[in-house]
């Protein structure tokens, strides 16, 4: 076997394999697509079971496990909701999302301290959170108006 050939195989094998990995990112995205949408309609039992093929799939794909989350608090699943955001938090840190779900959930569990502490955790993310939005918004309207 010639050098030539050699090459043409690993390089037929990398482009498969590196067809077959978009090839998976657009289904899971195509999947997460539709939980979002189930979620937003409300149906939060049929949104979870898509969330959780998305995370089974790609156990970081962060915006699943916290919205997963979001829909278990949708069905009063608070030990679960619950525990996506601890998830979430562990993954990416604390988000005024993960900390506002993870208050919400300990304020269903009537564990007022806790809720407190994760709530305004939350309030200071959206704080922060408002003025970097806001700039974002000004630079895209300059870039627009010019």
């Amino acid at each position: 076997m010639t050098f030539r050939n050699l090459f043409l195989i690993v390089t037929y094998f990398v482009a498969m394999g590196s067809m077959r990995a978009q090839v998976l990112d657009e289904e899971i995205g195509f999947i997460y697509v539709k939980a979002e949408y189930l979620f937003e309609t409300g149906r939060y039992e049929d949104a979870i079971k898509q969330y959780n093929i998305v995370i089974t799939r790609d156990a970081l794909y962060k915006e699943a496990i916290i919205h997963r989350g979001m829909a278990k608090y949708g069905l009063a699943a608070y030990k679960g909701s619950k525990l996506d955001a601890m998830m979430s938090i562990e993954l990416t840190g604390i988000t005024g999302a993960s900390a506002a779900l993870l208050g919400r959930s300990f304020a269903a569990m009537n564990d007022a301290k806790a809720a407190i502490t994760s709530l305004s955790a939350a309030a200071l993310h959206l704080i922060i959170e408002i003025p970097i939005i806001l700039n974002g918004v000004l630079q895209y309207m300059k870039v627009i108006i010019n």
